[in-house]
């Protein structure tokens, strides 16, 4: 499982104050033995590109609350990573809250026209190359770079 280097809290901050969290990071095949493309969305508070992440709900793992992520904030559904693929640690401006978001691939298999958060967010698919300079986020860029090589996305999830 690839990780990246825990963002050290700040003055103030706890383990307490950690909030795990899951992520999606989905991805298609449009040619065989081409780059894969990664589904990018935008936030709803910056307008930053990243991945449908989240809370998970009471009783949910990690792995569904992926799943359920990408279906609400995307619209998307597939087949998931049993394990997690890695994971990153960010901090929201104006919380103590350091968020842990457990990183999963999802192999999308299908996308809806209608989803929940239809309408609050912008969705692109971009080849991974592309996608992993585009996301906020610097650890996430690793994470799609390293994850989403050509030869991995044509193993089994």
């Amino acid at each position: 499982m690839l990780t990246t280097t825990p963002l050290r809290p700040a003055l103030g901050n706890s383990p307490e104050d950690t909030v795990e969290q899951a992520g999606a990071l989905c991805f298609r095949q449009v040619e065989p033995g081409g780059e894969p493309e990664v589904l990018l969305i935008s936030s709803r508070r910056t307008g930053d590109w990243g991945i449908p992440k989240g809370h998970m709900e009471s009783g949910e793992s990690a792995s569904e609350g992926a799943v359920r992520e990408a279906f609400e904030e995307a619209g998307v559904r597939g087949i998931v990573t049993r394990d997690p693929v890695g994971s990153f640690s960010y901090q929201k401006s104006g919380t103590p809250s350091i968020f842990r978001v457990c990183l999963y691939r999802i192999r999308v298999t299908t996308t809806f026209d209608d989803f929940p958060e239809k309408g609050q967010r912008i969705l692109r698919w971009l080849p991974a190359s592309i996608a992993a300079n585009e996301v906020a986020h610097p650890d996430l860029r690793g994470l799609i770079s390293s994850v989403l090589s050509v030869t991995d996305c044509h193993t089994k999830v």
